[in-house]
């Protein structure tokens, strides 16, 4: 199973009020729905993933 690329898909919105964590659930669950992400997808830690998405200010 392949590595999946998230860097272009989630941007993380610190201004949201949204928990950065929770912002990257709706989007995994948002990529899943979509067919971009499947079962058997290989990640990294939420935490590790939160550090290198794009942020909005």
């Amino acid at each position: 199973m392949g590595q999946f690329s998230l860097y272009n898909t989630i941007r993380i919105e610190r201004e949201r009020g949204t928990p950065v964590y929770l912002q990257i659930v709706n989007a995994l669950i948002k990529e899943v729905q979509l067919g971009k992400l499947r079962p058997g997808t290989k990640m990294m830690g939420i935490k590790s993933l939160a550090t290198l998405l794009p942020t909005v200010l």
